[in-house]
């Protein structure tokens, strides 16, 4: 339970912060005299790279995702699953707020306190588990002062003939992953163009809204109904691999293949109510297929937006990546091993 706690309190500040960057954006161009690629750019690396932020964010999130693998065993999609769907809350609540701390504080007080904030991501190093050394002493092979065991005999043990063994003898164990796990590589592809897609819908939502002619505490809005939509996409996913859909192909493909329609209708309306349907729909997949990325695999967007100074470039572009996406994730799944769990159980023993 502890390890759910702390996956949870980590994706709530990451997610969340990923999406709050995009409300200071603008303000921070105009703060800078930078280039929106630049700044993007910047606020990419303090999420992922940078010594401070970026690196506690890092060290955070294997060591939750270890913990709660290790905790739920084979319930570990679930589990990451209700993780993702708790958090999301800080993708629709954490946006608003700094927007409000930017009105009330202005650009350098709202960044101060979103830092502070973080801050409280320390509560996960006291949830995780601590592995604890301890000393097994038995009647029958006591500790001597010294510290060593007693003297063993040298009396022979009979060996067992592992040749002579009636189980079905085991294949050679392969040496490169990449042959021995193909889905693996194309999963990654999968993941990065997934990233490219989430990141910079999260970070340049904002800014479009803005770009379409609404006030910046309007076109926040459209940030909180796209966290809405990953909320929805989030418990859909609790669902998928309840009932073991993880490796279907019509069940993940189904929203690859919807994005590059609803990011193409992004470019060419400038409603506001269809947009914020565009929001909640794409926000819904993203929601869905971020959790099956992470729990599917257990064990340069930023330029773009100068090529005509319009975000709807961003949009255009994102639905190219998302056609992208889908085209990976057909061997990805098509050459996953659906027996890994009886596999590893079969090593073991």
């Amino acid at each position: 339970m502890k390890a759910l706690m702390a996956r949870t309190i980590n994706l709530f500040f990451f997610q969340g912060c990923m999406k709050a960057l995009g409300v200071i954006l603008e303000d921070t161009v105009k703060f800078v005299h930078a280039g929106v690629p630049l700044v993007a750019w910047s606020f990419t690396m303090m999420e992922g790279l940078s010594f401070l932020c970026g690196c506690g964010f890092g060290l955070l999130f294997l060591p939750t995702m270890v913990a709660l693998a290790k905790s739920f065993g084979s319930s570990f999609g679930t589990a990451l699953s209700i993780c993702a769907l708790v958090s999301n809350i800080g993708m629709a609540v954490l946006p608003p707020l700094l927007e409000h701390w930017r009105e009330k504080y202005g650009l350098p007080g709202s960044v101060a306190l979103l830092g502070a904030l973080m801050w409280h991501q320390v509560i996960c190093g006291f949830l995780l588990p601590v592995r604890q050394k301890t000393t097994e002493v038995s009647a029958n092979n006591p500790v001597l002062e010294d510290g060593t065991g007693p003297e063993q005999d040298d009396t022979e043990m009979p060996s067992h003939d592992l040749s002579s063994s009636p189980s079905t003898p085991s294949k050679p164990r392969q040496t490169n992953f990449i042959l021995a796990h193909p889905s693996l590589l194309f999963l990654y592809i999968t993941q990065f163009f997934h990233m490219i897609i989430l990141m910079a819908w999260a970070m340049f939502l904002v800014p479009y809204g803005v770009s379409k002619g609404y006030p910046p505490s309007v076109a926040v809005l459209l940030s909180t109904i796209g966290g809405a939509g990953v909320f929805i996409g989030r418990a859909l996913a609790i669902f998928v691999f309840h009932w073991g859909l993880s490796g279907s192909l019509y069940v993940i493909l189904s929203p690859m293949l919807v994005l590059p329609f609803l990011f193409g209708v992004c470019v060419y309306t400038g409603n506001f109510l269809l947009i914020g349907l565009m929001s909640i729909a794409i926000g819904t997949c993203l929601g869905l297929l971020a959790t099956w990325m992470f729990a599917f695999v257990r064990d340069s967007v930023c330029l773009i937006h100068d090529i005509q100074g319009s975000y709807n470039d961003v949009f255009a572009f994102l639905a190219c990546v998302s056609v992208a996406q889908a085209v990976s994730t057909v061997p990805a799944i098509i050459f996953a091993n659906p027996n890994c769990e009886s596999t590893h159980e079969m090593q073991g023993s």
